[in-house]
């Protein structure tokens, strides 16, 4: 089953369904989690989430681990996040294959996202 597209991709982060993680030691906002732009669900008919280990994290201490570079507030309108975020599906060729970046709240998807 591969995953189902939207009728029209999301332009807006915060339209995504966003959510900073919080650890499970009490850090916050280590990871950025949110709806995929393109894919309404995925290879199992779930909804196709996307999580993203962020650095720095909210509370500005180091990275739980290695994580794509933020900026801008906490308000999703704001987010900018590099380098791109690269979805390679599953490995039987399934599976979300979103290639996109985060630039000031919007998504902006790349060519090869399928």
């Amino acid at each position: 089953m591969t995953p189902r597209l939207r009728a029209r991709p999301l332009e807006r982060l915060a339209d995504a369904d966003p959510a900073w993680v919080d650890s499970s030691g009490g850090r916050r906002g280590v990871m950025l989690q949110f709806e995929c732009p393109i894919h309404e669900s995925d290879a199992h008919g779930d909804t196709c989430r996307i999580a993203v280990p962020l650095d720095p994290p909210l509370d500005g201490g180091a990275p739980i681990e290695r994580g794509w570079r933020r900026s801008g507030g906490e308000d999703f309108d704001s987010v900018t996040l590099a380098p791109s975020i690269r979805r390679l599906g599953e490995s039987d060729g399934t599976g979300c294959r979103w290639h996109g970046f985060v630039r000031g709240g919007r998504f902006e998807t790349c060519g090869d996202s399928r």
